[in-house]
């Protein structure tokens, strides 16, 4: 199963000299736990890093020597993120969250350049609608099953809701 229309597009970005209070409020007003890190060249982006609430609360608040509005992105960024192309299917997508230990796969085109997002929220979300569909198909079969076992015997079937 392709990516494809799973992940989101509307990806939240910073470069990596932006000012991790930035971030913060970044993350707050777009109800967000992570941000992809970029630099951008011709228009296109393309992802260097990721930045994570919990990055902040490690990386800089845990640390009372650090203070906050002087430390960047780069200073506590994951660099070099694992990166999931769209082509790649959910078992890849899954496998690289499981080994990498990481919740979020900036996606990518064929040439690098970030085209969005996806967490295992959204995973979570697309397996819980297919395990639906799944029942639905079992229920389904056992209702067609059991029709054709009364029909054999003569008797109506009500349906079950």
């Amino acid at each position: 199963m392709s990516l494809k229309g799973f992940y989101k597009t509307d990806v939240v970005t910073v470069t990596a000299d932006v000012a991790i209070t930035e971030v913060a409020a970044l993350m707050r007003d777009r109800k967000v736990g992570d941000v992809v890190v970029v630099d951008s060249a011709n228009g296109k982006t393309h992802p260097i890093g990721m930045i994570t609430d919990r990055d902040i609360v490690i990386d800089c608040i845990a640390d009372g020597a650090k203070n906050c509005a002087e430390v960047k992105v780069k200073d506590v960024m994951t660099t070099a993120p694992v990166c999931a192309r769209e082509d790649e299917g959910l078992y890849e997508i899954v496998h690289k969250m499981r080994t990498q230990a990481v919740g979020r796969l900036p996606i990518v085109d064929d040439k690098g350049y970030l085209i969005g997002i996806i967490t295992s929220k959204n995973i979570l979300a697309l397996l819980s609608d297919e395990l639906t569909e799944l029942v639905s198909i079992a229920d389904a079969q056992e209702q067609g099953l059991g029709r054709a076992r009364n029909a054999a015997a003569g008797t109506a079937v009500s349906p079950v809701l």
